[in-house]
């Protein structure tokens, strides 16, 4: 399949310029975390899949499991466990809902990070998909007190994560604040989170959605990565490079493809709240415009929500999302088995 893409789009100056973020491979301008921002690109419309639709009219891609007719693939981040440690971190959650001026941040952290909360029961939350037929991925750090951004020890919530995987649910790596341009940090905390679960890790999500294109993708490669599910701008919901279906990455420096799976982000709660503040009500406009303008290409759409936003309004946000996917014949799933499944045919020569 990539070299049919690569030819179609090619043919396609815009299209394939787009596909391969080729903006990006000189960027202007990079925000304090180094990642590329939606306001420094070109691209105007970013809630329109124009290159999946694209090669979705070509029959580029194939049928979902069972005839669905989408796909909306869930995870969850764990950034923390411990509303003191983010008050001493300074660059966490709390400290960005400050900044973007969230009424009472410190007091609904509190409240949303206590062990009866989904927010800290990360079995309650697959309890919560499973009940409306979802399952979904965990993405947890594997830091060390004194690595930029430690919050907690992955130990702290092994025996969860390995109940999960026994479950069916996947638990991948979110790597810390240099993972995603540092190979030996991006190994380390891999290895660290593979010895709490037991089992191998393939996916991974960058914390703060941090990005080298195309650095990471090789990086993540030459550790072992099946997949990743990190590419999505941090400030504004919908489609970095046009895609919302998986696909390969190109790398422009190379002119070749880089043998890793990118399942697009496309979809961030704390994008909608402190990037483009949206209420709930708002929010869900949006999320289900870009749901819409998904299925009608066949295509996935992938939501990360916090564990600490499984409460209250914007809890009820997120099963918003589920049940509509429910109504709407989604198939509602994680990406690890999107990615297993996505990359199994292609191997037949369904893709």
């Amino acid at each position: 399949m990539d070299e049919a893409v690569s030819a179609v789009l090619r043919a396609n100056g815009y299209l394939w310029d787009l596909y391969t973020r080729r903006e990006e491979y000189e960027p202007i301008f990079l925000d304090g975390l180094g990642r590329f921002r939606f306001f420094a690109s070109q691209q105007r419309a970013p809630f329109d899949p124009v290159v999946s639709r694209f090669l979705f009219e070509t029959g580029a891609f194939p049928a979902f499991p069972a005839g669905r007719r989408y796909a909306i693939c869930l995870s969850h981040d764990i950034d923390a466990l411990h509303l003191n440690r983010y008050r001493s971190g300074g660059a966490g959650l709390l400290s960005r809902a400050r900044r973007a001026g969230a009424r009472s941040a410190e007091l609904l952290l509190s409240r949303s990070l206590k062990r009866g909360d989904p927010g800290w029961n990360l079995e309650r939350i697959a309890d919560i998909e499973k009940e409306r037929g979802a399952k979904s991925a965990f993405y947890s750090l594997a830091l060390e007190e004194g690595e930029k951004d430690f919050y907690f020890r992955v130990q702290e919530i092994g025996a969860q994560l390995r109940t999960l995987v026994a479950r069916g649910w996947e638990a991948g790596l979110h790597g810390g604040h240099e993972a995603y341009c540092d190979p030996t940090a991006l190994r380390r905390e891999k290895a660290r989170l593979e010895a709490e679960l037991g089992t191998p890790v393939t996916g991974f999500r960058a914390h703060y959605l941090r990005f080298d294109v195309p650095g990471t993708w090789r990086l993540l490669t030459e550790a072992g990565f099946r997949y990743d599910t990190t590419f999505g701008y941090a400030d504004c919901v919908g489609f970095r490079n046009g895609m919302c279906h998986p696909y390969t990455p190109f790398d422009r420096n190379a002119d070749r493809f880089i043998p890793i799976l990118e399942v697009p982000l496309a979809v961030m709660d704390t994008t909608l709240q402190l990037y483009m503040r949206l209420d709930p009500a708002d929010a869900w406009t949006v999320i289900r415009r870009l749901l819409d303008a998904v299925a009608e290409c066949s295509g996935v759409l992938t939501v990360l929500w916090h564990p600490q936003n499984m409460n209250g309004a914007w809890g009820d946000l997120y099963l918003r999302i589920l049940d509509y996917g429910s109504d709407t014949d989604a198939w509602l799933t994680g990406p690890g088995e999107l990615a297993g499944w996505w990359l199994s045919q292609q191997a037949g020569g369904n893709a």
